[in-house]
């Protein structure tokens, strides 16, 4: 993984991370963003979608503190997780153990 990866040429903006050499995609890549609280939930899912648009990815990993009040932010949202993170956490860290791209976007909660 690298870390602090600029969205694009000549954009201030960075993800925290990249996984990129996939053993079933070697060219795909795979930006993650990595936040300890969720303060607002749809702001920070817009501000994600947003960079992941402007960085041509088709997907992003949202890695997010397990805490009681971001699983409650998390829960109450759920349908914005569901169409915006479609893959779930154990199927992303099973696919990511294995050094397989995960398929799609997800929230994962450490």
């Amino acid at each position: 993984m690298e870390l602090e990866v600029p969205v694009a040429r000549g954009d201030q903006r960075a993800w925290d991370g990249v996984i990129t050499r996939f053993a079933d995609a070697p060219t795909a890549w795979l930006p993650a963003e990595f936040d300890s609280v969720v303060a607002d939930f749809q702001a920070q899912v817009r501000r994600i979608t947003v960079k992941a648009g402007d960085a041509g990815s088709e997907s992003v990993l949202w890695v997010v503190a397990a805490t009681r009040r971001n699983r409650a932010a998390i829960r109450e949202a759920s349908s914005i997780v569901a169409g915006t993170f479609p893959v779930n956490t154990r199927t992303a860290l099973r696919a990511l153990h294995q050094g397989r791209h995960p398929g799609g976007s997800s929230l994962i909660l450490v």
